[in-house]
C-alpha cells in the first residue's frame, strides 16, 4: 500500500450510498481510536474536487467505497477484535487485499498512547467468507485459514502438512479464490 494514502491528496474516486461515482483528490484518515467505535466508523476520507477546492470529510455514512491510486477500500461491518482489545467495530473502511469467495481485508488503526508523536499504524487482517468476518491473529493464522479453505481439499492438505510457520495470507487466499473462477 502506498504511504501517500496517509500523507497527501492523491487522485481517486468514491461511490456514494446511491452508487454515484465522484472523482477528485482523496486522502485516507485511518482510525485514531478504534476502542471507541462510532456507528459509522472512525476512519474517513478527506475529499477535494481539485487542489484549490475546499476539503470535505466523508465516512461510511455518506460513501460505501473509494479508490486512491491503486488502493481500493470498501465498507465492512461487525469487525470483532476478541483477542486484541475485546471490542467491536460496527462499520468502517477496510482495504481490499484480495477478493473472491473469501475476501481478505486490512483494517488500519493507530496504536500507542494517543499522542500523534507516540502512536504507530497497526494493520489487522480480516477474512470474510459468506459475509462473516474473522479476525486473523498471527498465533491462530493456520487454524483459522484451514477452517475457511476446507472446501478446497488440495490447498487444505498442502497447508495442513506444511511445516512453514510463516503463512503468506494473501497468497493462500488468492490461490483459494482462483480455484473458484
Amino acid at each position: 500500500m502506498s504511504q501517500e494514502l496517509f500523507k497527501k491528496y492523491t487522485p481517486g474516486h468514491y461511490y456514494t450510498i446511491d452508487g454515484e461515482k465522484i472523482t477528485g483528490l482523496l486522502k485516507f484518515n485511518y482510525t485514531p481510536t478504534p476502542y471507541q467505535p462510532k456507528p459509522y466508523g472512525t476512519s474517513s476520507i478527506t475529499f477535494k474536487e481539485n487542489k484549490k477546492a475546499k476539503k470535505v470529510k466523508l465516512t461510511t455514512k455518506e460513501i460505501v467505497s473509494f479508490v486512491i491510486g491503486q488502493d481500493t477500500f470498501t465498507t465492512a461491518k461487525d469487525l470483532h477484535f476478541h483477542h486484541v482489545f475485546n471490542f467491536k467495530v460496527t462499520q468502517d473502511f477496510v482495504q481490499v487485499i484480495s477478493s473472491g469467495k473469501i475476501n481478505l481485508y486490512h483494517y488500519y488503526a493507530s496504536v500507542g498512547t494517543g499522542s500523534p508523536n507516540e502512536s504507530a499504524k497497526a494493520t489487522y487482517p480480516f477474512l470474510f467468507k459468506e459475509n462473516m468476518p474473522v479476525h486473523v491473529r498471527y498465533k491462530e493464522r493456520k487454524e483459522i485459514i484451514l477452517k475457511l479453505i476446507a472446501d478446497f481439499p488440495q490447498l487444505y492438505e498442502e497447508l495442513k502438512n506444511s511445516e512453514n510457520k510463516s503463512i503468506d495470507l494473501k497468497d493462500v487466499i488468492d490461490r483459494y479464490n482462483q480455484n473458484w473462477l
